[in-house]
C-alpha cells in the first residue's frame, strides 16, 4: 500500500487527476490498503480529479460496501469499462 499510494500521488502531482485503479490482482486488503485508497481518493478530489476502481474482487467489494467506501469509489467490471464511463461523463460535462 505505501508504494501504491506513493505512485498514485506522484501521478496526481504530474497532472493525471483522473485515476483508474485495477484491483483484479488483489488477493488481500487490510486497513493499510483501505487507508491508501482513501488517501488517493482525497488527493485526487483535492486536485479536482477522480478515483475509480476496476475489477474489484468480490470479497473486497463486500468490504467496500460494509465500510461505505463504495459510495465514494465507483467500481466497474474492467478498466476498459471504467475508461468508457469516464469518457462519457466528460462528454456529458462539456455538452
Amino acid at each position: 500500500p505505501p508504494h501504491l499510494r506513493t505512485q498514485a500521488l506522484a501521478l496526481i502531482e504530474q497532472g493525471h487527476r483522473h485515476l483508474i485503479l485495477d484491483l483484479g490482482a488483489v488477493t488481500f486488503c487490510d486497513s493499510s490498503g483501505f487507508n491508501a485508497l482513501v488517501g488517493i481518493f482525497r488527493c485526487a478530489k483535492t486536485a479536482n480529479g477522480t478515483l475509480v476502481l476496476a475489477a474489484v474482487p468480490d470479497r473486497l467489494a463486500r468490504l467496500l460496501d460494509l465500510t461505505g467506501l463504495s459510495a465514494l469509489l465507483p467500481a466497474h467490471p474492467t478498466a476498459a469499462h471504467a475508461l468508457v464511463a469516464h469518457t462519457r461523463s466528460q462528454d456529458t460535462a462539456t455538452a
